[in-house]
């Protein structure tokens, strides 16, 4: 039996007592939820018991066990039972002695949920203007203030579920809407279960209202406002970030945030609108002087809700979230980064390039004051992530799906064949570490396309005085995946005997050539600025696409030199501060070149150096992508 129909069948009766039993009935309710919050454990205890009973005793299908069965939830039920009479008992004395006359304002009501319930039979009974059934939002457009008159001055969004419990709560609810005040939302309870089923958390409040909170993650979560407490009736309102279960809207606000977004989930719609509501400058409150009744199914006494339809809140509207959360100030163009990259797990992350190249890139966001969370490919999906302002993707093999609620950025700095059309038309911005596939790529997606070079940490990579154990005269740092590096086999071919420090050469050169599998990223500036020469070369797909290997940005910045395999790219972007060569036959000569050290080659050297300074390091990489997010409109979606 729900509150409405507890109240309705018991209100005579309990009003003529109501006065007799209001003294002691509101001393218990003034103790009750110390004892309440005591008892929660030992409610879940309980229903395990219940259930426990249930598999041994309903399982003897004789008329004993199932007497036995009924009588051991008779016992179990005692302590519900009365925590439920109680609740009953003040709650129906504290309504009989609020009344308010009805609104004289216009209403309409959009019911959101499955096709029956509790609120349908509510929402029939209401002084509603017109009625809206949006019992699957999601086949259809988005739904607002166009499915109602536009004479209405308030639209009531309601769950099915919901179950107002007093005749005036309409009243209660518009009253609440002045000013500021765009939206009001009453205390939700927690339904009144069967006798035998009842528990100590019976008719105890849901929620008076949600709080943005950020959690131990870092993402922003919803906690219920004194979720747990005996219902006690107050003449007042209190500010909220948002509502579950029944919201009544101010028309105007509604119109100006969009309406409500056509999520399945009611509790997701609308606290997807509350956020929107806020962002436009309007205020929600808790009327705690008015009830509703929850019966959707929801873990015991919670006090932060975490579920399906907060991930769904967060992944439309995760930034205003979390900045309301965070208490950031209006005006503040501090922006939030999330950085994914291709590494499948932080366990791998650190034997990855883009590991590092994303690391460099976040202390650079950071240095020019904003703040950057690396993430791995398993955490993508984190609400953490998806709740920052701007998810770059470091665009690997395979693609990551955006969220609507922030800026969605793709960085193709390797493995241009994987890329799809559809991912870049899916995007706000597309970055490309190539001229050549930038030009591809425009012709083909509407998404606006930039060049975006790969570049250094000038901070880390520095030069540093040689190490004996990195003297080589030539050397490579490169690993195989399964097949050899035409550099290295071009160089062995040449006569040269390049010391290899990489993973699987073991089957292809030498093993006197491998001098280690794995260089460390904070070691690699010492190892550039050590050997005589170091060779580079590019993977087929980048090297036919035109994509410089971020190896020449560090290598020229440690003060290296360097021969690569040959990119047109690589002699104008660094001034001839690279060697490269086309075949075999002339690697040896160029290797030679670049092992002179005469003044015309140091000044090549620093010349080279001085250009990747300038033009390729992270901080001016930053620079860039604010430029380019401003010049895209992309900025006046993030900062409020």
């Amino acid at each position: 039996m729900g509150y409405s129909a507890a109240v309705s069948s018991s209100w005579d009766r309990e009003r003529a007592r109501g006065e007799l039993d209001r003294r002691r009935v509101e001393s218990r309710a003034r103790d009750l939820p110390s004892r309440t919050r005591l008892a929660s454990p030992v409610g879940r205890l309980l229903v395990g018991a219940v259930r426990a009973s249930k598999r041994l005793l309903g399982g003897l299908r004789s008329p004993i066990g199932s007497r036995l069965h009924a009588a051991v939830q008779v016992v179990l039920a005692l302590p519900g039972r009365r925590a439920r009479r109680q609740r009953e008992v003040a709650l129906t004395a504290q309504l009989a002695r609020s009344r308010r006359d009805p609104t004289t304002r216009s209403v309409a009501c959009v019911l959101h949920g499955p096709t029956e319930g509790p609120g349908h039979e509510i929402a029939r009974r209401s002084a509603f203007s017109s009625l809206v059934f949006a019992s699957n939002p999601t086949a259809d457009p988005p739904y607002g203030p166009e499915t109602t008159s536009r004479s209405d001055d308030l639209v009531c969004v309601m769950s099915s579920s919901t179950e107002p419990i007093s005749d005036d709560w309409l009243a209660a609810l518009a009253d609440a809407i002045v000013g500021d005040v765009v939206a009001a939302t009453p205390t939700m309870l927690r339904p009144l279960r069967s006798r035998l089923r009842s528990t100590p958390a019976d008719g105890s409040v849901l929620t008076a209202g949600i709080d943005i909170v950020i959690d131990e993650t870092g993402a922003p979560a919803a906690r219920a406002r004194d979720a747990g407490r005996s219902p006690h009736l107050e003449q007042r309102t209190e500010d909220v970030a948002a509502a579950t279960g029944c919201l009544l809207v101010d028309r105007r606000a509604l119109e100006r945030a969009g309406g409500l977004a056509p999520l399945a989930a009611p509790d997701a719609a609308i606290g997807d609108l509350c956020a929107r509501l806020e962002a436009g400058g309007g205020k929600i409150v808790a009327v705690r002087s008015t009830f509703a009744i929850d019966h959707a199914t929801r873990p015991a006494m919670p006090e932060v809700i975490i579920h399906r339809d907060w991930r769904a809140v967060v992944e439309r509207q995760g930034p205003t979230l979390w900045r309301r959360a965070a208490g950031v100030p209006v005006g503040d163009d501090r922006l939030r980064f999330a950085i994914t990259i291709a590494a499948p797990s932080a366990k791998l992350a650190p034997r990855w390039g883009d590991w590092h190249l994303a690391g460099g890139l976040a202390r650079a966001l950071e240095r020019a004051g904003h703040s950057a969370r690396v993430q791995t490919l398993d955490r993508a999906d984190d609400l953490a992530g998806r709740s920052c302002d701007v998810h770059l993707v470091l665009r690997g093999r395979q693609p990551v799906r955006r969220s609507l609620g922030q800026c969605h950025v793709l960085w193709i700095i390797s493995h241009p064949d994987t890329v799809e059309i559809a991912e870049c038309d899916r995007a706000d911005l597309v970055l490309v570490a190539s001229e050549r596939f930038a030009n591809h790529l425009r012709e083909r997606t509407s998404t606006p396309v930039e060049v975006f070079l790969q570049a250094t940490d000038q901070h880390r990579f520095r030069p540093l005085p040689p190490a004996r154990q990195y003297a080589h005269a030539v050397a490579v740092v490169a690993k195989t995946r399964d097949q050899p590096r035409p550099i290295v086999m071009d160089a062995i071919a040449s006569g040269l005997r390049p010391a290899i420090y990489g993973t699987g050469w073991d089957a292809f050169v030498d093993p006197a050539l491998i001098m280690g599998p794995y260089v460390a990223n904070e070691d690699l500036p010492l190892v550039y600025s050590s050997v005589g020469v170091l060779l580079n070369d590019h993977w087929p797909a980048m090297r036919d696409w035109g994509f410089v290997s971020n190896r020449l940005f560090d290598a020229l910045a440690c003060g290296a030199s360097v021969v690569s395999d040959h990119l047109p790219e690589i002699g104008p972007l660094f001034a001839g501060a690279v060697w490269t060569y086309e075949d075999r036959t002339d690697l040896r000569e160029r290797v030679d070149e670049a092992s002179r050290r005469g003044v015309d080659h140091q000044h090549l050297i620093a010349r080279g150096r001085e250009l990747v300074l300038t033009r390729h390091t992270f901080d001016v990489r930053v620079e860039e992508i604010g430029d380019l997010l401003a010049r895209h409109g992309l900025l006046a979606g993030m900062l409020p």
